[in-house]
């Protein structure tokens, strides 16, 4: 609220007060001993009310607000203390509005960030058709026992979305499609906007290629994607191993990454078809954390396979 505002708001409560005053038939005003929130004494907490909202402004601001009837759209009420109370007389900002503009300044920062995080995540084609629902359960096929209990460990990790989750296997076994069905899921809440977590999905192939270019163009990008990675609501990153052959310099960024969130403790899902053991030790000993970590290895046919050729299994 600027200082012409409350200016204006201030001379509208002193107009009032005088036109109040000179009507004829207008009680003399004195102590309230039993006002709301007085015990008395006039040493209570001050408080607003609609009763002591400051008369409506001809011009309310503009702030994208809707109309409040608590203030009128003046965005300042009276503090309701009793005659005589240092606060008497006095503005201060209206609860509804305050909560109002604090939704709306979540909602903006949420949209600010997203559109930051939709930069960097490269969920094209079928990752946003790949849900829970669309899940391939495998009912009835051998050895799937581990799907199953990948998928339960997913619907808990998206409704919940607390620790880590940590998917190993092989190939073709749905750890792709539940990762992206996590997404999906947490990014279609029927929540509002600004109450709904801020997930960022990556492969770690294409985080590090990211990392790279931002560096190599001598970029502030590189910076921005490690602070995105790092403080997001919900990380997952898929395809974890497949930068080993990469620069040291690199692999440190993304192991800086997630020790970050393994420190803070922050939601995060990772998805690898490497063995635990055949990570690096410092990956390994924080992704085996079970006081934090939730570690499912899926062992299973690949459903490519089986798909392409029902007759042919390979396990």
């Amino acid at each position: 609220m600027t200082t012409d505002a409350i200016a204006v708001g201030a001379e509208a409560l002193r107009k009032a007060r005088e036109s109040h005053r000179s009507r004829p038939d207008a009680p003399a005003r004195g102590p309230r001993k039993n006002s709301p929130g007085s015990n008395g004494s006039g040493n209570s907490k001050p408080k607003a009310s609609s009763a002591d909202a400051v008369p409506a402004d001809p011009h309310p601001p503009v702030d994208g607000l809707p109309e409040c009837e608590t203030c009128g759209g003046i965005r300042w009420v009276r503090v309701d203390v009793p005659v005589g109370h240092r606060q008497y007389g006095q503005l201060t900002r209206c609860p509804e509005c305050g909560a109002l503009a604090e939704r709306k300044r979540r909602r903006a920062v949420y949209e600010r960030k997203r559109q930051r995080i939709e930069r960097y995540t490269q969920r094209v084609g079928r990752y946003g058709r790949q849900t829970f629902e669309t899940f391939d359960r495998r009912t009835g096929e051998a050895r799937t026992e581990h799907v199953r209990e990948a998928l339960e460990a997913a619907l808990r990790f998206a409704e919940v979305h607390e620790g880590w989750l940590v998917l190993t296997g092989t190939k073709g076994t749905g750890k792709t499609h539940l990762a992206s069905a996590i997404c999906n899921y947490l990014e279609n809440e029927p929540v509002p906007p600004e109450e709904k977590p801020l997930t960022m999905y990556v492969t770690a192939p294409d985080l590090l290629d990211l990392l790279r270019s931002g560096y190599d163009d001598a970029n502030d990008d590189h910076q921005e994607l490690l602070e995105l990675c790092r403080g997001v609501d919900v990380l997952i990153m898929d395809d974890l191993g497949v930068e080993s052959s990469s620069s040291a310099w690199v692999r440190e960024k993304l192991y800086s990454v997630l020790n970050y969130r393994y420190q803070a403790e922050l939601p995060t899902v990772v998805v690898t078809n490497d063995r635990l053991d055949d990570l690096p030790a410092r990956l390994r000993s924080r992704l085996s954390d079970d006081r934090l970590c939730k570690h499912v290895e899926t062992v299973a046919p690949d459903y490519r396979q089986h798909n392409r050729s029902p007759g042919t299994i390979v396990y």
